[in-house]
């Protein structure tokens, strides 16, 4: 018994780290964007700020359906 536990164990942990890189993006983009729309001035076009508000939606949208899978 202690053996498969521990095996199972360890596939899981090898499948939570490759899930870690795949999802890891999501946080670090969302990041950026909101250092992006912080410094913006006004100079910056509007067009510029709403396409970044349009990603930051559409990552955020992305990071709920990633979160539903996982659950």
């Amino acid at each position: 018994m202690g053996r498969n536990f521990m095996a199972n164990l360890k596939r899981c942990g090898i499948a939570l780290k490759s899930s870690y890189k795949t999802f890891d993006h999501i946080p670090r983009r969302l990041k950026q964007i909101q250092s992006e729309l912080m410094s913006t001035n006004s100079r910056r076009a509007d067009s510029t700020v709403k396409e970044l508000e349009k990603d930051r939606v559409k990552l955020l949208e992305l990071d709920e359906y990633y979160w539903k899978q996982r659950a």
